[in-house]
This record gives C-alpha cells, sequence and structure tokens, in this order.
C-alpha cells in the first residue's frame, strides 16, 4: 500500500515512527540537496578559488546563478512534499537524484584539474543529464492529476542548474588558471576597498547607509503594487456597473510618485540620492587619502620609472570608477535581482507554468548572452582604455616640458606625437562602440521576442476566457504586460548595468595595483628615534646598485665625525648624489652599512631620521604656492618672524620684501617665476629654518653665476657651523674650506685629504682643479673687476 501526505495532520496511518521517519527524511533532503550549494557559498567564494579555477567565464556566471537558484529553490522542494499528496517512491525518487548530481558535480570539479577525464565518460555524463530532463517532457505521466505544477517547476530548476555545474565542471578542467574576466578581478577588487567603503568610526553614517537599504525595500513592494492597483482600477472601470474609485486611483498615483518613470526619478530614489551622498564623499575621501598616502610611501625608485601625468590620471579614473561601482551595485543590479526574483514567483504563483517559464527563460538568455558579448568585448574596452591613457600622458608631458619644447621648436613634433598616439585611440574606440552596438541589437532582439510572445501568450488565455479554472478579465492583461514591462526594464538596463560595472573593474585595475605595489623602504620593526648628538656618520664597506644591476657604489667607507664637513667631488656618474639619497633613505644599500651615532640606518625611523637632516638640492622644486608657504615647508610650526629671520640668513629678504605682494608673491609651478639663484636661497632658508643637527648640499650652487655663487658661499658656511655637514658639488672653489675631500670615481674612493693634501697629491682632483681654473679664470677675472668697479663707486 502507497503512502501518501498531505501534512502530518493527514498522515496515514497516524504513526508517530511515520512522521518522525518522514521529518528525517525532508532533513536529510534538504542538506544533500544544497550540499552543494553550501560548499560554494562557504569554501569557494569567499576564498576565491573559483576565480582562478579555470572556469570558461561565461560558465562562471552559470554556476554562479545555479547554485543561486538552488540556494533558494530546492528547499522548497521539502515544502511542497508537506503541501501535496506525493507518493512516499517518488519522493525518494527526487532524493536518490539530488543525491547523485550533488556527489557526481562536486567530485568533477574537484578533479577537473587533475586527469582529463575519457570521453565515453563525459558523453555518460551528458545522456543521463538529458534522462534526468525527460520528467519535462512527460510530466503529465510522472505527476498524476492534482499535483501543481509549481512543484514540477521547482524539480526542472534544480536539476537543469545541477546540470549546469555539472557542465561547467567538464569544460573547465583543461583552461588556462590565468585566464580571469574583469568581474573575477572586481569580486576580489571589492574585498579590498571595503575598509574604505563601510564608515566604520561613524554611527551617523552607519545608520545613513542602512536607512538608504530601507527606502530600496520599499521601493521593491511598490513595484509590485503598482501592477495589482492597475488591474483593479481596470476591473472596476470595465465592470457591468462601473463606479468612481477615486481611492485606488489616488493610492496608485501616489505609488507612482514615490517609484518615478526612470531609474534615478521618484521621491524615494530623490531621498536616497541625497542620504548617500554622504556616503559618496566619505568613500571617496578615505581612498584619496589612502592612494595619497600609499604612493608617498613608495620608494624613489618607483616614482622615477613612473609618469606623473599617467600616476594621476589614474587615481582620477580609480575613483571615479569606483564611486560609479558603488552607486551601480546597491541602487541597480540588486534592486534590479530582486525586482527579477519577485517578478518571477508572481508569475508562477498567479499565473501557470507557460507565463513563468517564457518570462525566466528569456530572462536566462538574456543575462547570458549580455555576459558573453561583453566579456568578448572586454579585449576592446581594455584596448581603448590603454591607449587613451598613452595619449593622456603624451599630452601631460608634453606641457610640463612646455619650455623645452620652445628651446628646440619641436612644437609640431609633439603635436604630431599626440596625434599619432590619439589615432591609435580612435580605432580602439571604434572597435569597442562597435562591438557595443552588437550588444544592444542582441539584447533588444531578445526583449522583443520576450514581449511579443508574452503578449500573445497572455491575450490567448484571456480570449478562452480560463486558466486553470480561473476567469480572466482585461484588467489581468494589463496586470501582465505592466508588470511584464517592469520586469523587463531592470533587465534592458542591465546591458548598460554590466557594461558600466565592467568598464568600472577595468578602470580600477591600474589603481588596485598602485595600493598592491610593495613598500620597498619602511621602518623596520622595533625601529628607534635619531639621537641628536653626537653626529657621527659612516659607511662600512657600503655597495649599491639599482635595479638595472649596474653598481652604482662599491665597498665605499668613510666617517665623518660630529661638526665636521666633508665634501664628496668626482667625474658625472661616480655615485656623488647617490650617497645624498643613501643618507636620506630614500634607497636601501645592496651590501655594508650606513651609520647615524652608531646605529644602522635601516633600525631608525625613517620619520625621525628625515626630520634631523636639511638638504640644499641641485634642482630645487618649489611647491605652487607663495614664498612664505615654500620657506615655512622646512618648519610647518614656524612663525612669521622665524621665516623672515630663514630669509635674511639666505639674503634673499629684500628681493622679497621688494615685491609688490612681498612673502605672499606665488612662485609659479615648480617655482618657474623665481631664477635659479632665487630657487636656491628659497631652498637655503628652509634648511635654515629646519633647524637639522645633518646638513647635505647636493650641487647647492650648481644653478648660479660665479656672482652669486660666491655672494652665497658665507650663507651655506653659516649654515654648516658646528653641524655634521656632507657636500656634493663639482666646482671644486666651493669645497676648498672642506675639513676632507673624497674623490669618487665609478663608485669608489680613489683620493682623500684636504684641498692643499690633494693638490700635492697630482691625482684626478689636481687634475680637475687646473681645468676647472683654466676654464672658469676669464669669467672669474671679468667678475672681479665688475665688483672692484662697483666698489670704487
Amino acid at each position: 500500500m502507497d503512502i501518501y501526505f498531505c501534512s502530518p495532520k493527514t498522515l496515514w496511518p497516524p504513526d508517530i515512527c511515520a512522521i518522525l521517519l518522514f521529518y528525517l527524511v525532508v532533513f536529510l533532503f534538504l542538506i544533500i540537496t544544497n550540499s552543494t550549494s553550501i560548499l560554494f557559498w562557504k569554501e569557494v567564494l569567499p576564498g576565491q578559488q573559483i576565480l582562478r579555477s579555470g572556469y570558461l567565464k561565461p560558465i562562471f556566471y552559470l554556476v554562479l546563478f545555479g547554485h543561486l537558484i538552488n540556494s533558494l529553490f530546492l528547499p522548497l522542494i521539502a515544502l511542497f512534499c508537506l503541501r501535496h499528496w506525493l507518493s512516499f517512491q517518488l519522493l525518494l525518487l527526487f532524493i536518490l537524484n539530488s543525491i547523485f548530481w550533488s556527489i557526481a558535480s562536486f567530485r568533477l570539479w574537484i578533479n577537473r584539474f587533475k586527469y582529463d577525464l575519457p570521453i565515453l565518460l563525459n558523453f555518460s555524463y551528458a545522456i543521463f543529464a538529458l534522462i534526468s530532463l525527460l520528467p519535462f517532457v512527460f510530466w503529465r505521466i510522472c505527476f498524476p492529476n492534482g499535483i501543481y505544477e509549481s512543484y514540477f517547476l521547482i524539480y526542472v530548476i534544480g536539476v537543469s542548474n545541477i546540470f549546469f555545474i555539472f557542465f561547467s565542471c567538464i569544460t573547465g578542467r583543461a583552461l588556462k588558471r590565468e585566464e580571469e574576466s574583469a568581474w573575477a578581478n572586481g569580486i576580489s577588487w571589492i574585498v579590498d576597498i571595503w575598509p574604505y567603503i563601510w564608515p566604520r568610526k561613524s554611527v551617523h553614517l552607519q545608520l545613513t547607509v542602512l536607512a538608504c537599504l530601507f527606502i530600496l525595500a520599499i521601493g521593491r513592494a511598490i513595484n509590485v503594487l503598482i501592477p495589482l492597483y492597475s488591474k483593479w482600477i481596470v476591473d472596476v472601470l470595465s465592470a457591468p456597473e462601473p463606479y468612481f474609485c477615486w481611492q485606488l486611483i489616488l493610492i496608485a498615483s501616489i505609488f507612482k510618485f514615490l517609484q518615478g518613470s526612470g531609474a534615478q526619478g521618484g521621491l524615494l530614489n530623490t531621498i536616497r540620492s541625497f542620504l548617500w551622498l554622504q556616503i559618496q564623499q566619505y568613500t571617496t575621501l578615505e581612498i584619496e587619502v589612502a592612494l595619497l598616502r600609499h604612493l608617498h610611501s613608495l620608494s624613489l625608485s618607483w616614482h622615477l620609472s613612473r609618469r606623473t601625468g599617467e600616476v594621476l590620471r589614474i587615481m582620477e579614473k580609480g575613483v571615479d570608477s569606483m564611486n560609479t561601482l558603488l552607486n551601480y551595485v546597491l541602487f541597480n543590479v540588486l534592486p534590479s535581482l530582486l525586482d527579477i526574483i519577485l517578478a518571477s514567483i508572481f508569475f508562477f504563483t498567479n499565473f501557470n507554468i507557460y507565463f513563468g517559464f517564457l518570462v525566466l527563460f528569456t530572462m536566462i538568455i538574456y543575462l547570458i548572452s549580455t555576459v558573453i558579448i561583453s566579456e568578448w568585448r572586454i579585449s576592446h574596452r581594455r584596448a581603448m582604455n590603454e591607449s587613451d591613457k598613452r595619449a593622456g600622458a603624451i599630452g601631460v608631458d608634453s606641457l610640463i616640458n612646455y619650455e623645452t619644447i620652445k628651446h628646440y621648436n619641436a612644437e609640431e613634433l609633439e603635436t604630431q606625437r599626440y596625434k599619432a598616439a590619439y589615432q591609435i585611440y580612435q580605432k580602439a574606440e571604434y572597435k569597442a562602440n562597435a562591438s557595443l552596438s552588437a550588444l544592444n541589437f542582441c539584447q533588444n532582439s531578445i526583449i522583443g521576442f520576450g514581449l511579443i510572445s508574452g503578449c500573445l501568450l497572455a491575450a490567448y488565455f484571456i480570449v478562452s476566457h480560463n486558466i486553470e479554472g480561473k476567469m480572466l478579465s482585461a484588467g489581468d492583461y494589463v496586470l501582465f504586460t505592466t508588470y511584464l514591462l517592469q520586469l523587463y526594464g531592470p533587465l534592458n538596463f542591465f546591458g548598460t548595468i554590466y557594461r558600466t560595472i565592467q568598464r568600472s573593474f577595468i578602470d580600477m585595475e591600474n589603481m588596485r595595483e598602485l595600493l598592491k605595489q610593495d613598500i620597498e623602504i619602511k621602518d623596520a620593526i622595533g625601529a628607534k628615534e635619531l639621537e641628536a648628538f653626537p653626529g657621527r656618520i659612516e659607511f662600512c664597506d657600503v655597495s649599491f646598485a639599482y635595479k638595472t644591476g649596474h653598481p652604482v657604489l662599491q665597498n665605499l667607507s668613510f666617517i665623518v665625525d660630529p661638526g665636521q664637513t666633508i665634501a664628496l667631488v668626482g667625474p658625472s656618474g661616480s655615485g656623488k648624489t647617490t650617497i645624498v639619497r643613501l643618507l636620506f633613505r630614500l634607497y636601501d644599500v645592496t651590501d655594508g652599512q650606513i651609520l647615524f651615532n652608531g646605529t644602522d640606518i635601516r633600525m631608525l625611523k625613517m620619520h625621525s631620521l628625515r626630520s634631523r637632516i636639511g638638504i640644499v638640492p641641485q634642482d630645487t622644486v618649489l611647491f605652487n604656492d607663495t614664498i612664505r608657504y615654500n620657506i615655512r615647508y622646512g618648519r610647518p610650526t614656524a612663525t612669521n618672524e622665524e621665516i623672515e629671520g630663514a630669509a635674511k640668513a639666505a639674503a634673499i629678504h629684500n628681493f622679497i620684501t621688494s615685491h609688490p605682494d612681498g612673502y605672499e608673491c606665488l612662485v609659479g609651478e615648480r617655482g618657474l617665476k623665481l631664477s635659479g639663484g632665487e630657487k636656491q636661497r628659497v631652498a637655503i632658508a628652509r634648511a635654515v629654518l629646519k633647524r637639522p643637527e645633518y646638513i647635505l648640499l647636493d650641487e647647492a650652487t650648481s644653478a648660479l653665476d660665479s656672482k652669486t655663487e660666491r655672494s652665497i658661499q658665507q650663507n651655506l658656511f653659516e649654515l654648516c657651523n658646528r653641524r655634521t655637514c656632507v657636500i656634493v658639488a663639482h666646482r671644486l672653489s666651493t669645497v676648498i674650506h672642506a675639513d676632507k675631500i673624497l674623490v669618487l670615481k665609478e663608485g669608489k674612493i680613489i683620493e682623500s685629504g684636504t684641498h692643499e693634501q690633494l693638490l700635492e697629491n697630482k691625482g684626478l682632483y689636481s687634475e680637475m682643479w687646473l681645468l676647472q681654473n683654466e676654464k672658469g679664470s676669464g669669467i672669474d677675472l671679468k667678475i672681479n673687476n665688475e665688483e672692484e668697479e662697483i666698489n670704487g663707486k
């Protein structure tokens, strides 16, 4: 005898053991049918294993969609078992079928890279998958009268999606692991930027986020109610005895006012956009600050290998794309998915299986085709993005080097270079837009087919006045068409959403690379502060090479005693400026040690080290601000009196006060409004204001003429007085008073001593001294004569 179930109360025979057995079977059924989905959501997605597992790109989304449907719908099979009369044998058959597919699909997914499955085995699995779908054809035979079609539909959805999972496992096993889609990168990117999105420290902003989500939920409910009210209004007005249903019309109008006519219209969306603006500003500020802080923490070698204009463009496009991504995902993708799910449930429950299957089939085909074509467009979009970035970098580089271009009459050359780069961008843009047109045509064709088929089907059942024994009216047609258009609305918008999010993911890739760049130079664990005294510097067998591998310094050893001034001279490329950069720890030594007061420079906190070192660089670059700001940069807490005192010490105070704007005079970009000597004096004033214990002069007077150089020498001597000082110089006349002079050649010290000692040695220093005096004697004599004439007057 068969045992039938309607509910536990109608179980026959009324045996407690049978009831317990029934609940046990249902419980096991829930666990087994969802085992694959549970493993997917719990293990695969958080670990990002599936993103690198080698799935075909479109198949990845089928897997994701299949597991999502299984997680939502397969448990409903057990719920229908409680409601409908089903034989125990049929229930057991479904359970065994689900067990098989859960084990088979998961086994194939685990082993897809371990070995190649035989063709015959793949064929047999495919045949079995087709056989499992046969009940869809013979559902009248498999299910006796009285069984609702909804139960069987859930079964078909479950088996179909398990088949998709199985198919993805087979096709994905031979693919290359390194091939990832923009969405796969995007998911891991969202994980990376999540700390910048959620306002952890602001309860007010957290409540604002929750308020936006609540408004989103209200909007979804209104989308369900509007078609229902349209049906009720039409039914009342077309009834044999119509009446003025102003209440229904008023409520429907209010709902429509809240919903709006567009994606961003309506009162609810307006309120939500106003509230979300605070979250968007928070996110923008957090990511901008994090990017700038991270860029400042990167090494000098990284910055020298990048174009500034290109880096700024990456930052700008990355931040804009991140805001676009958040808005589209939270307020377009999520609402669209909810609308699709609610509309699908509505069609399955209020109409029959044909309507539900038509809508669901159209939706799945639309989504899959959009994903496949959009993934194909990635290469074109990426090429366009790269060429746009290259053209922008060329334009910025051309404007930065404006003066050099004028020197060489290279305007036409730069114009042609930019034109060629922009033409490459236009070719890539043409291919990207052509593929976009193909995508739009495919989407419109699918939506048009679904809309026409749905309207014809609705009209047929309404004319026949019967759908599962229920009489239909004109209001039902309005209900169906209204809801159908409301369902296809988000579907039609999904193409734009997908392309925009995909473009945002691509644009954010470079910004993600910036944030992922390793910080080469950073404080070591246990690093300590640099003591102010005594002020000793020691190079112990130091060697250094840039990434190219060519050694710049080789086994360099010397000592700078406290308060001593040491000079580094030698031909270009001998490693003088590299030593200054090593002292500032812009690079780390390749081998050996640099000691400050007996402590390895790598065990000192960089902020402490750099706060005690003052520098006058060879090429002084000023900020596009006032002279006061640029001098105060040496010590931001300095008073105006201290700034003026530093300017007087650098012999630039009189020049500043002679300008109409005085200390508020703008210096221009990179200080281009000032001469080379004036910029050097500003740098000296900045160093004086800093009050450092160590002074580094890197070709400090290289940009000055002989007359200005001599007038500023006294300022430099006063700056170095009683401080440990390292001078890098090309003009030997500026270092004759140094306590010790080191002569470098090809990264090695070949001579060492005072000025007089080195002249007596008749080595490289002596040759350089004689050569410079021969070249500069005539100029120096002319300057001296002019000075004597001025003094005589």
